[in-house]
């Protein structure tokens, strides 16, 4: 069962990702108010934090951290930093969470987050290659670095298909040798598209 991680706005910095109840503690603690913006992957755009979590007090904390609330609507709106595809992720997210989203093909992928973990497989081959040659030195089957490789397929796949979908293309695209190397290196796509 996968969790839903999220992330967060504060002082115009995107934090996360963390986990809801992360997000609950810190309702608690005022750091995140009603308005604070959040977002999860799937979600087309940024929402005030009162959409997707409770709030006990009735009456809503004078926000003092320069969120930007005077969007027509009344509700919060998005920092101009905040325009993009699929979160840019560090080498220990990317690996959270394609491991979390083992099989799962839909949402985006950032490039940050495809090429760690394609870094990651890529490091786990050579550490494995070289346990079964220490291991298994007369051997010529991979046995460490096969069940690596066996563990690392399926996510491998789903984070190209996301990959695909941050740009704007359909997942078959990875089907597509070379071309499928200039796609994971373009920018995602800006604005919502309908991958997510």
């Amino acid at each position: 069962m996968s969790v839903a991680l999220w992330y967060y706005v504060e002082n115009d910095a995107r934090i996360g990702p963390v986990e809801a109840t992360e997000i609950e503690r810190l309702i608690g603690l005022t750091t995140i108010t009603r308005d604070t913006l959040v977002w999860q992957d799937g979600m087309q755009d940024w929402m005030a934090a009162s959409q997707h979590f409770s709030f006990a007090d009735a009456i809503p904390p004078v926000n003092q951290r320069g969120f930007v609330q005077d969007a027509p609507s009344g509700g919060a709106r998005r920092p101009s930093e905040m325009n993009g595809g699929a979160p840019p992720r560090t080498f220990g997210e990317a690996i959270k969470v394609c491991i979390s989203k083992y099989v799962d093909f839909s949402g985006r992928a950032s490039r940050s987050e495809f090429w760690y973990f394609i870094l990651f497989t890529l490091i786990g081959s050579f550490v494995t290659g070289l346990i079964d040659g220490i291991l298994f030195p007369y051997n010529e089957l991979a046995l460490i670095d096969s069940l690596f490789s066996l563990l690392v397929f399926l996510p491998s796949i789903a984070v190209s298909i996301r990959r695909m979908h941050d740009i704007n293309r359909v997942g078959w695209w990875i089907l597509l040798p070379l071309v499928n190397i200039v796609f994971y290196c373009l920018k995602g796509h800006p604005e919502p598209n309908k991958y997510g």
